[in-house]
């Protein structure tokens, strides 16, 4: 099956399961750890929150955990039946990104759209909405998604990053995951999705023009690898990791009223 944006059987429960592996195996312990990193900073108790592409539920249910409100959203009926079974406790619904103004809530704490944006052709449309669905002053939007600056993914640099993968936990997780995607893309290759791939920076600049004003950014691993870690933090900013994430809040405008 090619990959069409609109087809919301796309991703199926075998993709969800792989997600849930990747997390619970400790292959996407590096993405884990910087996440709930940057949820302790938030103070999410009580604060109304959606996840806009909630997948499986795994970061949902995080979210939740810290003592948000929380509704999940996903296009895919897979993943809202995954979801739902596997965390009964949560509000999913099935929704699709470029419609979450037709859920009738507004006001929001925050809106996380985690590894999204990559799979949408229009990202601005979904921004533009988020935009006016937080609170103006206190709200945030956080996303993550891929950086395709990231220097280890570059020749030569990767041939350093697979060589050091063999020295954590993570990266070994990830190199035997890695050698079934390479079997299962002969059948069905999820990452056809990813069909909006760009630099750290050009997400920045793409979430500016949507009328946020950036609060942090910071670009991190999926998979923890220490030595490449420290190897890492002598390059630029902005090709450090192989993700990125930003939180961004509402740009305030002054409007003079006419007298």
């Amino acid at each position: 099956m090619s990959f069409v944006e609109q087809n919301s059987e796309f991703y199926d429960l075998e993709y969800y399961l792989s997600l849930e592996y990747r997390c619970l195996s400790g292959a996407h312990s590096g993405y884990i750890k910087n996440f709930l990193k940057n949820i302790k900073t938030l103070n999410l108790k009580g604060k109304r929150v959606l996840d806009v592409g909630c997948g499986g539920g795994f970061f949902t249910q995080k979210i939740a955990e810290s003592g948000g409100k929380v509704l999940g959203c996903d296009y895919s009926p897979w993943a809202v039946k995954f979801a739902r079974e596997r965390y009964p406790d949560l509000k999913i619904v099935q929704h699709s990104g470029y419609e979450i103004d037709k859920l009738g809530i507004n006001n929001l704490d925050f809106i996380f759209a985690l590894e999204v944006v990559e799979h949408m052709s229009r990202p601005e449309i979904f921004f533009e909405k988020a935009l006016k669905m937080l609170n103006s002053e206190s709200g945030r939007l956080i996303i993550t998604t891929n950086n395709e600056e990231y220097l280890f993914k570059k020749v030569p640099f990767n041939h350093v990053q697979n060589i050091l993968m063999r020295t954590s936990c993570g990266g070994r997780a990830q190199r035997l995951i890695d050698k079934v995607e390479k079997r299962r893309r002969q059948f069905k290759n999820y990452h056809q999705g990813h069909i909006n791939l760009d630099s750290a920076e050009t997400w920045v600049e793409r979430i500016k023009k949507s009328g946020f004003e950036i609060e942090k950014v910071s670009g991190f691993p999926d998979i923890a690898i220490p030595l490449l870690d420290a190897f890492g933090k002598v390059f630029p900013f902005f090709s450090r990791g192989n993700h990125v994430l930003v939180i961004a809040k509402p740009l305030l405008t002054l409007t003079i009223k006419k007298l």
